[in-house]
């Protein structure tokens, strides 16, 4: 008896760990995801204050 509890207690272990595991990898690809959002949101604002600097280049001449 004290084997077969042993047993069901370390599959739940390595079930729990591979949950978690499983968590921490999703948690990874949102936050990688957010970050490229950003990153492009970033883009478009450096690429709206390029042309911003060039009309009012223009605006100065």
């Amino acid at each position: 008896v004290v084997t077969m509890f042993s047993e069901a207690l370390r599959k739940l272990d390595e079930n729990t760990v591979n949950y978690m595991i499983d968590e921490l990898k999703k948690e990874r690809d949102e936050a990688i995801t957010a970050l490229s959002e950003k990153d492009a949101a970033l883009s478009e604002k450096d690429a709206e204050i390029a042309a911003l600097k060039t009309q009012l280049a223009s605006l100065n001449k």
